[in-house]
């Protein structure tokens, strides 16, 4: 992480040049904590605008949801442009020494919109410059829940009705009859939550758009992709993203849900319990490619999938828990490095293995989780033959608790993946036809889930 930070030092370096001076304040506004690849997309976040900015300029960086001051800076006229290159690094060491120390929250991507409008009219006003216009660069989550008042929550395929944003502030959180109007200011924003329904993504859009409106900001821009959101901070843009009309028919404040959320609702959830001895690299190769593009092909379907990772040799390795892996344009691609990063991180050695205490855990990985979903599956991928062969007995209970715990509740199944000798992997061998399906790749058994997932989607049966 530290040569990443350092590059971005040097691009600071080469790319901050000399500009007339200006009088507009940049505001970067982020999550109250953020892992490593978050950090990084903040840091450069940060360094693009000051590798944008005018002489006079000022750049504030601020916590989006407790509204805490990160970092700020001006850019002095008399500075050459290796000192306004220190100072950006400086501001860089700042900001990472703040989200270092930021405490543990249930809410890693939440922001809070309406208090960070109220921070920037109250910095606009306050400052001792005359700003001309503001721009905002917004990084968290679309969807809301500051941990307070459970009545303004919305999560995934639910959004808030039109009369929250008519309402006084005392009556709602999104309320703007009486709010303070800003002046001269564009907002982009890098949603970090994925949105999978594109039912749930206009309307999510149009009430932050509307919201927006209603405060006098324009909202620029609004990805999943950092690079499409800061080429539209950077272009000078004041053209909204859509033009919303404000419905005063229906006042009435309510939290709503997307009527046709089918995509929500076809969840497919898989633990991988993969052999990680010394013959299985290419194992997980296949893995970190195939997942992402099954992503795809699932929401193409109208369903979406959701993985943990178990590797084994001997023992259980540490394990991925659950982790929903979005769209590229759902999330920018984010889930997938992350997935990437884990199976990266798994080193095939030379070793025996024993798949028993790996498949327990699997099971109980599903049976932690509350949520439902339309399929829950644990998936061995290896060739267990030598070991099947060598302990009968103890394999054969280990087949007769996966076959009841795929029977205590609809739709789980265990199946198999063979990447050993080409031959029928002992697992299944031993397991007999009525207890496993077994697959010869990654990529036939995602044939085999998209194919499914597109008859639940439909209607039809779950096999």
């Amino acid at each position: 992480m530290n040569k990443r930070i350092a590059s971005i030092a040097f691009v600071v370096t080469l790319a901050l040049v000399h500009a007339a001076a200006g009088q507009t304040l940049h505001v970067v506004a982020g999550p109250p904590q953020a892992d490593d690849e978050d950090l990084i997309l903040i840091l450069q976040s940060v360094a693009e605008v000051g590798m944008h900015v005018e002489h006079g300029d000022e750049v504030r960086v601020i916590d989006a949801l407790t509204q805490a001051p990160v970092a700020s800076f001006a850019m002095p006229a008399s500075a050459s442009a290796r000192g306004k290159a220190k100072h950006v690094v400086k501001q860089l060491a700042a900001i990472r020494r703040y989200y270092d120390s930021a405490r543990s929250t249930l809410l890693p991507y939440s922001v809070h919109l309406p208090n960070l409008l109220d921070s920037v009219y109250q910095a606009t006003v306050s400052s001792d410059r005359r700003f001309s216009e503001t721009r905002i660069l917004l990084i968290g989550s679309a969807l809301f829940g500051d941990g307070t008042d459970a009545r303004y929550d919305f999560v995934a395929g639910e959004y808030p009705s039109a009369g929250h944003v008519a309402a006084a502030r005392s009556h709602s959180v999104y309320g703007t009859a009486d709010a303070r109007r800003l002046r001269n200011t564009r907002l982009d924003w890098l949603n970090l939550t994925p949105i999978v329904d594109d039912g749930h993504r206009l309307r999510i859009r149009e009430f932050w758009t509307l919201y927006c409106q209603q405060r006098g900001v324009v909202l620029t821009s609004w990805s999943a992709h950092a690079n499409d959101v800061l080429v539209s901070f950077k272009s000078g843009s004041t053209e909204p993203i859509e033009h919303v009309i404000f419905d005063s028919d229906d006042l009435r404040r309510q939290i709503l849900r997307v009527e046709d959320a089918s995509g929500l609702a076809n969840t497919w959830s898989i633990v991988f319990v993969v052999d990680a001895s010394a013959s299985m690299q290419q194992v997980f190769d296949q893995i970190r490619s195939e997942i992402p593009v099954l992503a795809e092909r699932l929401y193409e379907a109208g369903a979406r999938i959701r993985v943990a990772v178990v590797p084994f040799r001997e023992q259980p390795l540490p394990v991925l828990g659950w982790t929903d892996i979005r769209t590229e344009d759902s999330d920018g691609g984010r889930s997938s490095r992350r997935l990437g990063a884990f199976l990266g991180g798994v080193e095939p050695m030379r070793s025996t293995v024993d798949p028993d205490a790996a498949l327990r855990v699997g099971m109980q990985l599903v049976d932690s989780d509350l949520r439902r979903s339309t399929f829950a599956s644990i998936v061995l991928v290896g060739d267990t033959t030598a070991e099947a062969d060598r302990d009968r007995g103890r394999f054969a209970q280990l087949l007769a608790d996966l076959h009841a715990w795929s029977e205590a509740a609809e739709g789980r199944s265990v199946l198999g993946i063979d990447v050993g000798n080409g031959q029928d992997p002992g697992f299944a061998r031993l397991a007999g036809p009525d207890r496993v399906a077994p697959f010869g790749s990654v990529r036939e058994l995602a044939d085999s889930i998209v194919r499914q997932a597109a008859d639940v989607t439909r209607g039809g049966e779950r096999r």
